[in-house]
């Protein structure tokens, strides 16, 4: 019934008490995916698809033959088709804004109008005829004798019942187009309305955003000036102390990035009792360009953030290298993330772990 159309029907339950007759919503290919919509992606059963759940219908179980079935819908979907029902029945729609927006879009329109309203009601059951207007009063009129007989007369009167017929007509088609043009003026405002409230929302959503955006930047300036803080304190336990003295026999440890494949033990390293600084150099095989990277240290075990920084960059083609004091790294396995950073994402570059033994005379 619906074979002129590029729609199909999904049947997502059986009516409480009455097994014949299940509710079917239109599905189509179509991407746009609106307010009262239900999206099936490629990689689900029966996807991509969209469930049309606004136009669903009652049916009777005898009108779907079981031959021309194309496939089966996952639990989850039917639930979430379902839960947008009630939602629309309730008039709770949680839909997300940029859903809201697609309700407006044009292209979107047009398939509703050409394609979901036209499939629906070749299914929706007739609806109930208008009762033909009462016809207008009889308008008496004197009548001669010499009417019948005389043919003037008589070609007077039907012409004047004919008139009389056209502005009947004539008035009457002029009470529907002022009922048709009321209605459209009413769809109108009531479209206007609706984008309105929609385009309220969006606003409301995006200023939402806007703060949440604020406040994380708020949050790293004041993590960056922590940082700077501790920095500067560093240094200024070091002018203290009158000059900075040569380093020797500094531990250095060499990571490579983990391969996940091959999983297996950290390798371990023994740092010695008297070592004031341990240099960590990262070899980076990612090859994407960042102007900058940020590295954070956690416990393998509990996944608890030890340290974390910003500002690191390549010190070579390939390497980056920090100094961490000993007390920082107590024995234990840790698992070290390097990120980089570039227009306010963070893309994860390299992943690594080691183990830091007992110290060693």
């Amino acid at each position: 019934e619906t074979a002129d159309f590029p729609v199909e029907w999904a049947v997502l339950e059986a009516q409480a008490g009455d097994p014949e007759r299940l509710l079917a919503v239109p599905a189509d290919t179509n991407p746009l995916a609106g307010s009262a919509d239900v999206e099936i992606l490629a990689n689900e059963p029966a996807g991509p698809l969209s469930l049309r759940c606004r136009f669903g219908l009652w049916l009777d179980a005898a009108r779907f033959d079981p031959t021309r079935r194309t496939g089966a819908l996952a639990p989850d979907a039917i639930a979430r088709a379902l839960k947008t029902r009630a939602a629309l029945e309730s008039g709770d729609s949680a839909a997300s804004p940029l859903a809201w927006e697609v309700d407006v879009d044009p292209e979107y329109e047009d398939w509703t109008r050409e394609v979901l309203i036209p499939a629906h009601a070749a299914l929706a059951p007739p609806a109930s005829r208008e009762e033909p207007a009462a016809p207008s009063p009889a308008i008496p009129f004197r009548r001669r004798w010499t009417t019948f007989g005389n043919p003037y007369a008589l070609a007077a009167s039907i012409l004047l019942m004919i008139t009389l017929g056209l502005a009947g007509g004539l008035l009457w088609q002029t009470g529907k187009i002022a009922d048709l043009s009321a209605g459209r003026q009413r769809t109108e405002d009531e479209l206007r309305r609706e984008r309105e409230r929609h385009a309220g929302e969006l606003r409301q959503t995006e200023e939402a955003h806007r703060r949440e955006i604020a406040e994380r930047d708020r949050q790293a300036a004041q993590r960056e000036q922590e940082d700077r803080s501790r920095i500067a304190d560093l240094e200024k336990r070091l002018d203290s102390a009158g000059h900075v003295r040569p380093l020797v026999n500094a531990p250095f440890i060499s990571l490579s990035p983990k391969d996940p494949e091959r999983g297996g033990e950290p390798e371990s390293y023994a740092l010695p009792r008297d070592a004031t600084y341990l240099f960590l150099l990262l070899g980076v095989t990612d090859l994407r360009s960042f102007p900058e990277y940020r590295l954070e240290i956690l416990k393998k075990d509990t996944g608890k953030p030890v340290w974390s920084s910003r500002g690191l960059h390549k010190t070579g083609l390939l390497e980056i290298s920090v100094a961490l004091p000993p007390d920082l790294l107590p024995p234990g396995d840790y698992r070290l993330r390097l990120y980089g950073l570039k227009e306010g994402r963070a893309e994860l570059a390299g992943e690594y772990e080691v183990r830091v033994g007992d110290a060693t005379p």
